[in-house]
């Protein structure tokens, strides 16, 4: 194995023929750190007082966001830690937007503020407050209405009527993919399948989309109000299903988004660990090809405890990095141990030729 500190030709090959996929990768990637990372509040100036008094409603959001329970902003201890949002805001911007009310189109004003993830991350651990971190699904959504007329499904093309479900999983750090019913989708799945919930039928719709996580449901208008069902499924298990109802519909869709963020933040959230920052080493074996190089390394840097990740060699299919984290490696162990990019190696599981660079943990990366 050649070092890639002394000869950078291996290196020069992985960057000259990932440069492009990778760039893509690190910029989605960054984007979904960003927002996690950003809350937003309505604001009626620009005033420097204004905003100062609504700083901590931002980080609560933020929190809530990064967390995984809506609670969160009314623990004590984190009550006790909201007034130091100043401290912990980084950057700040305004956006305009037209909103609905009470049928009359208005302007409104937001504060977009974002904090430093350090910081924030710091503050969790110090609250108490557990992590979901990144990578997180995007809900794939089946979606069925019946306003009377007749039920029908909702499209990709007709997701912006949806925006007080767009809007609340936004809020709780959540991206829904809407699918497009097209020729494809209908060839396979049907309106009375997913009124009827049918599983396999549901599972194979999804597979398209590459979606791990299905939210379906339905929304019925009847003579007092509407009525919904739903059911949250992850690769092809029921995590919950739930009836609703209420005369507001707006309501019983941000109710669906928020009780299907607690199943999944309740199944994949785990303490922040406390430790000293520190520099270590790691190999992935398994990298292939572009894609796997720009999965593995996207992934590690979309960790919440990844301050910074840089590869340092690399031979066959195995890859070393240099990490930089905010705490341990049993911290990093952890995480990744709840996701499903990389699994942890035992020694005597690797491919790594004799006489290579030591290093503190071995991983694959799972196709």
């Amino acid at each position: 194995m050649r070092s890639i500190s002394r000869i950078p030709g291996c290196l020069m090959f992985f960057k000259s023929l990932f440069l492009l996929l990778f760039a893509l990768s690190a910029v989605s990637v960054a984007q979904a750190q960003t927002s996690l990372y950003e809350g937003e509040v309505a604001v009626t100036t620009q005033s420097d007082a204004e905003r100062g008094a609504v700083l901590s409603q931002a980080l609560a959001q933020v929190l809530v966001k990064l967390s995984g329970d809506a609670d969160a902003p009314r623990m004590p201890s984190v009550q006790a830690r909201l007034p130091d949002a100043n401290l912990l805001m980084q950057e700040f911007r305004y956006r305009q937007a037209l909103v609905n009310v009470d049928g009359q189109m208005q302007q409104r004003l937001y504060l977009i503020a974002g904090f430093d993830k350090p910081g924030v991350d710091a503050l969790m651990a110090e609250t108490g407050l557990p992590l979901w971190a990144p990578p997180r699904p995007s809900p794939l959504l089946w979606l069925a209405i019946d306003d009377g007329s007749g039920a029908r499904l909702v499209s990709s093309a007709q997701s912006g009527s949806l925006t007080p479900l767009t809007a609340a999983a936004e809020r709780r750090g959540l991206s829904l993919t809407f699918p497009l019913l097209d020729a494809e989708d209908r060839g396979q799945l049907s309106v009375n399948d997913v009124l009827a919930q049918r599983g396999d039928l549901l599972d194979a719709a999804a597979q398209r989309y590459a979606a791990k996580v299905q939210l379906v449901g339905q929304l019925v208008r009847g003579a007092s109000g509407w009525r919904t069902a739903w059911q949250l499924r992850e690769r092809g298990e029921v995590l919950d299903s739930w009836q609703d109802s209420d005369i507001d519909p707006s309501r019983l869709l941000v109710s669906a988004v928020d009780r299907g963020t607690d199943a999944l933040a309740s199944r994949y959230a785990t303490p922040v660990f406390v430790g000293e920052p520190g520099h270590y080493r790691i190999a992935i074996e398994g990298i292939a090809n572009a894609g796997d190089f720009a999965r593995a390394l996207g992934y590690l840097r979309g960790l919440g405890i990844v301050r910074k990740a840089t590869p340092a060699a690399a031979s066959g299919d195995s890859l070393q990095l240099s990490l930089e984290l905010a705490s341990t490696m049993d911290g990093l162990r952890h995480m990744i141990g709840m996701g499903d990019v990389l699994q942890a190696m035992d020694s005597g599981e690797s491919g790594m030729a004799a006489g290579a660079t030591p290093v503190d943990a071995r991983f694959r990366l799972q196709q």
